[in-house]
């Protein structure tokens, strides 16, 4: 178990989190970085509507990794 991990997400994790993420990061890596476990990490995007996504296409060897809000329906 990671040293955060089971404690309350501040708005400096948070912040961390989206940062770490928009700076192309794979879960792995930024839950290490917040001393959380990934499925924890995985579940507080979850919770605040984010999703991994790839701009210019799944295909492209040049996409970029960015945050996109999940929507429902």
């Amino acid at each position: 178990m990671d040293a955060n991990s089971g404690e309350p997400w501040s708005e400096a994790d948070i912040s961390d989190l989206k940062n770490e993420l928009d700076h192309g990061r794979t879960i792995a890596q930024t839950a290490s970085f917040l001393c959380r476990d990934v499925s924890e990490v995985r579940a507080k995007m979850k919770e605040l509507g984010w999703s991994r996504a790839r701009v210019g296409g799944a295909s492209s060897s040049k996409a970029t990794p960015t945050l996109v809000p999940i929507r429902d329906g």
